[in-house]
């Protein structure tokens, strides 16, 4: 994945915290709500504070950790306020599988957004989200990528 067209966006960690405020309303969601937390990013470049809130199901309406299934929907919307005063909003969805025990594998399509200009090239591109999460531990860690840029001479 980290081949000569993709380049390297950042390593995110993600902790859930109990009781911790929502980013997104999860009447709102098509899956269930997992929870929240926050964390951070850092490496390529973005680096900064995160918070976020996760939702999951697997397939039946269920959560994933509830049901005990070894594969579901995952989707993570995140808030970034980079080390530099902006702020960058994440949407992933994708994948969790169960790897080991309490591990998962996650693999996630992200869409990212800044109202700040320094950031508009992670909206101009594709970004992918490879990583695990630690369900005992309440960690996720992953590695963000950027794909090539969109070039508008190719859409249709």
């Amino acid at each position: 994945m980290a081949g000569a067209t993709h380049m390297h966006v950042g390593d995110i960690e993600l902790r859930y915290v109990p009781e911790a405020e929502p980013i997104a309303p999860s009447d709102g969601a098509w899956l269930p709500y997992l929870g929240s937390g926050e964390g951070s990013v850092a490496g390529g470049g973005l680096r900064g504070r995160v918070r976020f809130s996760s939702f999951e199901d697997d397939a039946t309406g269920r959560s994933c950790l509830v049901s005990g299934v070894g594969a579901c929907v995952l989707n993570v919307a995140a808030i970034i306020e980079t080390d530099d005063g902006a702020r960058v909003r994440l949407e992933a969805l994708g994948y969790a599988v169960r790897d080991n025990g309490t591990r998962w594998r996650t693999a996630l399509g992200v869409r990212a957004a800044s109202d700040d200009l320094r950031y508009a090239w992670l909206a101009a591109s594709s970004l992918t989200w490879l990583g695990e999460f630690d369900e005992h531990a309440g960690i996720a860690r992953a590695a963000l990528y950027r794909g090539p840029a969109a070039d508008p001479k190719t859409r249709d």
